[in-house]
């Protein structure tokens, strides 16, 4: 556990090149980590506590996903109210520590997850202005797909680690929010970004993986979707009174 905030690195052993660079980042921004060995989705059951990962999940996003399930489960049982979770393809902001501390202290009560890392393409709504000035958290009309830095509630853990069958790659089941009634909030302009030159420890999948042909596999059905769309209406709702 960091001495300021709490916080897991998720790494593969395989990958020294990128705990090297992360650890340079974190140590100029004074952020300790603890780091998580990831965990490898090959030859892994997939039944696991209670989840059931689809056949048609590839065997690195069982794998992240798992990582990022254990560093919840982790969190909890050392009785943490939240935490910081990076994977380790990222950089870090050289002043993000008041930040994550000012996110925590300013969000609004519920919160569940605070987006750090994403890419924005969709339009977002101001809900709190963070003391230091220049960040804002903002509510999305489009939940992003991102799990690169983010920071969850325990409540928000508890949430993530209901047992389910889990259809998806983790990252989009953040963008399907609606369906564990996730309070989803993110931080602008964002203090952790991906780095395109590490290539992706999930791996690539084949033709016949390809995302376009399993989207209809994991999508939500049209009356979940439907539901959706009424759920983050008033979830913006809320937030523009909030603001």
């Amino acid at each position: 556990m960091s001495a300021v905030f709490p916080c897991f690195l998720i790494n593969l052993d395989t990958s020294v090149d990128r705990l090297a660079y992360v650890s340079q980042q974190a140590e100029a921004a004074k952020l300790t980590f603890e780091r998580f060995n990831a965990v490898r989705g090959k030859g892994m059951a997939r039944s696991v506590n209670g989840d059931v990962f689809a056949e048609h999940l590839t065997d690195g996003e069982v794998g992240c996903y798992m990582s990022h399930l254990s560093c919840m489960r982790l969190m909890l049982e050392r009785g943490w109210p939240y935490a910081l979770i990076l994977e380790d393809d990222i950089s870090i902001e050289a002043g993000i520590v008041p930040l994550l501390c000012e996110a925590v202290a300013s969000a609004p009560l519920g919160w569940d997850y605070i987006h750090l890392s994403s890419v924005v393409k969709n339009r977002t709504y101001p809900v709190v202005t963070l003391p230091s000035g220049g960040r804002t958290l903002v509510a999305y009309s489009r939940l992003p797909v991102n799990t690169a830095g983010y920071i969850i509630s325990a409540a928000g853990a508890e949430k993530f680690l209901r047992p389910d069958k889990r259809l998806c790659p983790i990252d989009m089941e953040i963008r399907y929010g609606w369906r564990r009634n996730f309070n989803i909030y993110g931080m602008l302009p964002a203090p952790v970004r991906q780095r395109p030159e590490f290539d992706s420890d999930i791996g690539h999948r084949s033709r016949k993986q390809s995302l376009s042909r399993l989207r209809h596999r994991w999508e939500p059905s049209v009356w979940s979707r439907l539901y959706g769309v009424i759920w983050q209406t008033v979830k913006l709702s809320a937030a523009r009174r909030i603001r």
